[in-house]
């Protein structure tokens, strides 16, 4: 081979080592399949709806197998460099992202509880891979406008199962007059389905959509906000005012939107008197819930949800079907714009009627919210009271007393059970921005404020240059993804992965549908190797969790003790940092009759996380048994000044043993 050709070779391979300046990928690089990804984020998210049937994959053993199922998925396809590279403020946000996964991670080093430190590092690592997932493995708009229909169209299918049952009278569905299934959380079931409202709407409101789909869409919407107001969820009202900001102040259709979404809200408040009927029966002062109510609910929604879709499908063919002159199109606009202005001010006078004097209405709710105790009423919805101050009073503490780094994860039950106000027995803040600002400080609160901003500086650069479908497509997946972020501000929802999931999927896919340039050469290899590794780590840590996890379940399910021993080791081998190994350990070996080693196991749990006050009664138990009367009273002592409101524990530092 000559100089030339030799020449010639190298310049032909360093071309095809970086993407094209115009028109995609060079002519000679293959482009994979958009199934390759596309397939598996599908996939990932109909996994993730799916989960929100057990619990909303609350326990560890749902939300782990999901979670190392997606980072397997991201280390083959970045391993292969089948991933679309995005703009640079998308690659801050996950950045961030996954560094907050880090940053938890090691607070277990000064935290409080290292096993909880743990437990939500695995966590924010699923967070963090499904919107990797959505991201990255999403190569093209069209690939993403179909994950997110099977992202939505999953929500939705839940929506009817639940209304069936609910038609049904399946009372396994109702929790003291509210909605309770099937997350078997009554605000986690809300957000599951008003996370599904703005994408619905947007669907129904876009001209030019087939019209047996936008009335389709209207009558799903409906049932939606139907499910939600079943669960009499206070919370869900924030995110979904958030996510209307965006679904109607960001996206286009903004006249269209606004009315479509009253028309779905309107035959929903038509029908409350009907659907409150459960919540009413039980606090109207029967105190319970019978089948007739349930059905009586059940019929009024399923009522609504044929109504509207007939009215949006009417609406649709008329809407479809027009063809007005411009000048007239332009005075349907204006008068559509100036019935929601009048829409806009009767509802805030008819506010100011209900409520008097604003100021004195603020201060009574402000004196509520203070009370902590649930001031109730014909509806949840417009009352204060509960934990929530005493919840946060004590999150702020904590963030006071260690506000860089935080307490570290999963340290907040120390401060809350030494400070609370109440005898209710919580282990978070209930809030997003509390857990951040208490547990992982300013750091993890920036981090976490970075992932956001990344997002929305990426969504503002693309906005310019996207076309209306993708517009469309892309505010109302943020929308859904808000609608979650923002009832994670005021609850716990956080928690509960199956439901949180489907919101860092929507929001990694519209950003993949702003960002999506098609796919691109893939990156360097030293680029990909550091990715590999990376997630390789993250899953090795994620399945030594998940095995840990499933010893503990053995070992509880197993009747014989030296089995039970051997299960609860081989717990703590995978997981060196988990109490509930080292609980299981010593009540098999007590009943083995082996009291010292039990006893040992029991005082390397309490080196483990010194401020535990459950190992302290454990020990005390033990040392009662074991007839130390005084060494008992002293490690349940220890154990009331870490929780002085426990009743128990109190009359067992006083010395009274008996039943």
């Amino acid at each position: 081979m000559s100089k030339q050709s030799l020449t010639d070779s190298s310049l032909s391979h360093a071309a095809a080592a970086r993407p094209s300046s115009v028109g995609g990928p060079p002519k000679w690089v293959r482009e994979p399949p958009p199934a390759l990804t596309a397939l598996p984020a599908a996939f990932a998210a109909l996994l993730i709806v799916l989960s929100t049937w057990w619990d909303g994959a609350f326990a560890i053993r749902h939300w782990a197998p999901p979670a190392l199922f997606v980072l397997v998925v991201l280390l083959v396809l970045n391993s292969a460099g089948a991933v679309a590279p995005r703009s640079r403020p998308l690659r801050v946000a996950l950045a961030a992202l996954w560094g907050l996964a880090l940053w938890i991670a090691l607070s277990a080093l000064w935290s409080e509880s290292p096993g909880g430190a743990w437990e939500a590092a695995n966590r924010t690592v699923l967070y963090a891979a499904l919107a990797s997932l959505a991201v990255t493995a999403v190569p093209r708009r069209r690939e993403g406008r179909l994950v997110a229909a099977a992202l939505v169209g999953g929500v939705a299918l839940v929506a009817l199962l639940t209304l069936a049952r609910l038609v049904a009278g399946d009372l396994d569905l109702f929790l003291a007059g509210r909605l309770d299934g099937p997350v078997g959380y009554r605000n986690a079931t809300a957000l599951l389905f008003a996370l599904s409202f703005w994408p619905l709407v947007s669907v129904a409101a876009t001209r030019g959509v087939r019209s047996p789909l936008r009335g389709l869409c209207l009558g799903l919407a409906s049932l939606a906000v139907g499910l939600t107001l079943l669960t009499q969820s206070r919370g869900v009202l924030f995110g979904l005012a958030l996510a209307a900001i965006v679904a109607i102040g960001a996206g286009p259709d903004r006249v269209r939107r606004a009315w479509t979404a009253l028309l779905a809200l309107g035959l929903v408040a038509v029908a409350s008197p009907l659907l409150l009927k459960p919540y009413h029966a039980w606090d109207g002062g029967h105190g319970s819930v019978g089948s007739g109510d349930l059905s009586v609910a059940g019929v009024a929604l399923a009522s609504v949800l044929l109504l509207s879709g007939l009215a949006g499908l009417f609406l649709a063919l008329l809407d479809n079907g027009l063809r007005a002159s411009e000048p007239a199109m332009g005075r349907l606009r204006e008068a559509a714009r100036a019935g929601l202005v009048v829409v806009v001010v009767l509802a805030l006078a008819a506010g100011l009627v209900a409520v008097g004097n604003p100021a004195r209405y603020a201060r009574d709710k402000w004196d509520d919210f203070r009370t902590l105790h649930d001031t109730l009423g014909t509806t949840r919805l417009t009352a204060t009271g509960g934990q929530r101050y005493d919840l946060w009073r004590v999150a702020w503490h904590e963030f006071e007393s260690a506000p860089i780094q935080g307490t570290g994860g999963g340290s907040y039950p120390v401060g809350y059970y030494r400070e609370r106000a109440t005898d209710r027995n919580l282990s978070n803040p209930h809030s997003l921005v509390f857990w951040l600002l208490a547990e992982l400080g300013l750091v993890g609160t920036a981090l976490f404020a970075a992932f956001l901003g990344g997002l929305g500086w990426s969504g503002a650069t693309a906005w310019r240059s996207a076309s209306l479908p993708t517009r469309r497509v892309a505010s109302a997946l943020a929308a859904a993804g808000v609608v979650v972020i923002g009832q994670a501000v005021v609850d716990w929802t956080w928690l509960i992965p199956g439901v949180t999931g489907i919101g860092f999927v929507a929001l990694g896919l519209a950003a993949a549908v702003l960002d999506g340039n098609g796919w691109q050469a893939a990156p360097a290899l030293r680029v990909r190797l550091a990715r590999a590794a990376c997630l390789g780590v993250a899953a090795l840590g994620m399945l030594t969790f998940f095995l840990s996890d499933f010893e503990l379940r053995r070992a509880r399910a197993t009747g014989n003790h030296s089995a039970q021993v051997s299960a609860a080791r081989d717990a703590e081998r995978l997981n060196p940092v988990s109490l509930r190994a080292r609980w299981l350990q010593a009540s098999a070996l007590e009943t083995k009759g082996d009291r010292r080693a039990a006893r040992r196991e029991l005082r390397s749990a309490l080196d483990l996380e010194p401020k535990s006050f459950v190992t302290l009664a454990l020990l005390g138990d033990l040392e009662v048994r074991a007839g130390h009367r005084r060494t008992a009273i002293r490690y349940y002592g220890r154990a009331w000044r870490l929780n002085p409101r426990d009743m128990g524990l109190r009359k067992l530092a006083r010395g009274e043993f008996g039943a």
